[in-house]
């Protein structure tokens, strides 16, 4: 209930391809100053919030697999930062770095990358996040190089002959 939640501002979020308003989209009832103040802030919405009119409704269009992770960027975003880090796990870290970057959220994607740094060990998810580099931001992508080149040199030193 948004009345006793306080909430101030609604997003709907939509999956690309469908219409506004439609049965499938779903709304959140958010507090503009948890999104858009503190070390978790996203610039977007602090911009939109700065700019917007009275309509107190954003619509936001998403591929399905990242608005399906859109509440985790929500838990993410509400969290207390010892806790914000377990949102980003294996199933959530790609629509996540999307989301970081779509909204301007400069330390989810810090927590990203922390998140790939100790999880690449991981031979498997390595594979997994050096074929996703293409489909990411390249500032990720440079990232995900980057760890990937300093866990396979530091795993070749461990070899023993």
């Amino acid at each position: 209930d948004d009345d006793k939640s306080f909430s101030d501002w609604k997003i709907e979020v939509v999956v690309e391809g469908e219409d506004e308003g439609n049965e499938n989209a779903a709304v959140y009832s958010v507090h503009r100053s948890v999104l858009a103040l503190g070390p978790k802030k996203s610039d977007y919405f602090e911009a939109l919030f700065n700019e917007s009119s009275s309509d107190c409704m954003t619509t936001v269009k998403l591929s399905e697999e990242v608005a399906a992770h859109f509440p985790h960027f929500l838990d993410y975003m509400y969290s207390q930062p010892v806790e914000s880090k377990a949102i980003v796990n294996f199933a959530t870290w790609m629509s996540m770095a999307y989301l970081a970057n779509n909204f301007l959220v400069p330390r989810l994607t810090e927590d990203v990358l922390d998140f790939i740094r100790t999880d690449m060990y991981n031979l498997d998810h390595m594979e997994n996040y050096l074929s996703s580099v293409d489909d990411i931001d390249d500032d990720v992508s440079n990232h995900i190089l980057y760890i990937a080149a300093s866990v396979c040199v530091e795993m070749i030193q461990s070899i023993q002959v």
